[in-house]
């Protein structure tokens, strides 16, 4: 498998309606601010993998502020909308219950939303060969599970022994 991917064809529908799932970002737990995207991606990886799904997809997000949440926040707070372009809709069911199992409350499933690149969407994953591939760089993707590799790796070589 290549280490870096330059220039993937993201997968885009411009002008349709797609449905998605709305995350209400001021209503994430305080153990995800600044990084709720890394349980998305685990979710899609893990979904990949499971499914064995080779084709190539993208996963865009798309943010605003919502009034979508308003039993659960009594005011609008601000969403971030996922959308997957290239992949089955049984994909954001369970993207769905995976953000809610996680964050235990703003999460749902959004109405359908007409798809303009110039709205200001932004790739974060994108599926070519049965790899999930996350943006390191402008033009630069890596594989989800290297890059999270890669984390840990440096978690641990740079532990603090008893000689530190």
């Amino acid at each position: 498998m290549a280490k870096t991917l330059e220039f993937p064809d993201l997968v885009w529908k411009e002008q349709t309606a797609a449905y998605g799932v709305e995350v209400g970002i001021d209503l994430l737990p305080p153990e995800f601010d600044g990084k709720w995207r890394r349980t998305v991606e685990r979710s899609l990886d893990k979904w990949v993998r499971s499914k064995k799904f080779t084709k190539s997809a993208t996963l865009w997000m798309w943010g605003t502020m919502s009034s979508n949440f308003l039993h659960e926040s009594n005011g609008p707070c601000w969403s971030e909308f996922l959308v997957a372009v290239g992949l089955p809709e049984a994909f954001l069911t369970d993207l769905q219950d995976d953000l809610l199992r996680s964050f235990r409350k703003g999460v749902r499933a959004s109405e359908a939303i007409e798809l303009f690149r110039d709205d200001g969407w932004a790739a974060i994953c994108h599926v070519q060969h049965g790899t999930v591939w996350i943006q390191e760089d402008a033009d630069i993707w890596v594989p989800y599970i290297d890059k999270a590799g890669r984390k840990r790796e440096g978690i641990l070589q740079h532990r603090p022994t008893k000689d530190d």
